[in-house]
């Protein structure tokens, strides 16, 4: 279980995560995260949109889809 938790906090940068998490919360970061959902409109968002709709979708997909729209949005990237 340690060991787990050890490879979940590196892996995934847990330090970056938070930092990333609270710079949002403020006007800057707030405008910047408005910048980047205009910027990825066009590609991200409409990417998500096509995969949500297809019945025939798998999860991965769906989730990979949505990870890129959320790592773009927070310029948080695993």
């Amino acid at each position: 279980m340690v060991a787990l938790n050890g490879s979940f906090y590196l892996n995934c940068d847990v330090n970056k995560f938070f930092t990333v998490m609270t710079a949002l919360i403020s006007f800057e970061g707030l405008s910047e995260m408005g910048s980047r959902a205009a910027g990825s409109y066009f590609f991200e968002y409409a990417t998500l949109k096509e995969v949500w709709a297809d019945p025939q979708t798998s999860s991965f997909a769906l989730g990979t889809a949505l990870g890129g729209l959320f790592g773009n949005l927070t310029n948080y990237h695993i």
